[in-house]
């Protein structure tokens, strides 16, 4: 592995082959061959002929805007995953809720579990399973709403300097495990 470094000393790029010299050179930069493997984000910088990791803290509106997106897939995941009604799993994507939601007016439907078995399901069966559907998705939605507004919350405190940068984002990051624990 290469890492190639700017004329500040910090890495720019990586690759697996040596670069040209001439080329770096031509653009005031230079390459280092190591055994760094982890490379994300490009953190490294060449002082005292060695190659350093650089720390890169994370503002905490980045790690705001990064939990809303662990929460909003996760919510996403949960809000179709199978449910289950009489011991047997149904799907719950939004194709499978549509065709339930028109088929709750028939006496009764064949309707096939998320292993591809057919069962008979009553009006009665569909109306329950759409409940139990809706019911979950309004829990997971409840505790979506919920950990925004602590998060909220927590960089509303931090903001009028009520809570100090670090505690404000141990707040946040036990607020997402706390979130994840729970639904």
């Amino acid at each position: 592995m290469f890492l190639i470094f700017d004329r500040l000393n910090k890495c720019i790029a990586s690759c697996s082959s040596e670069p040209n010299r001439e080329d770096l050179d031509s653009r005031q930069e230079f390459c280092i061959e190591c055994n760094i493997e982890d490379i994300n984000n490009l953190q490294y910088e060449y002082k005292d002929n060695k190659v350093i990791k650089i720390e890169i803290k994370q503002t905490i509106e980045q790690r705001i805007e990064e939990i809303k997106k662990e929460i909003n897939a996760i919510e996403i995941e949960l809000s179709s995953s199978n449910v289950i009604y009489k011991n047997n799993s149904y799907q719950t994507c939004d194709n499978s809720i549509s065709k339930l939601t028109i088929a709750q007016n028939a006496d009764s439907v064949e309707w096939f579990d998320s292993n591809n078995k057919g069962h008979i399901l009553t009006s009665e069966d569909i109306k329950n399973i759409l409940s139990i559907i809706a019911e979950r998705n309004t829990n997971i939605y409840k505790a979506s709403r919920d950990v925004k507004d602590d998060i909220a919350m927590i960089y509303n405190n931090f903001k009028e300097n009520k809570i100090t940068e670090n505690d404000a984002l141990e707040m946040l990051n036990n607020t997402l495990l706390t979130y994840k624990r729970g639904v």
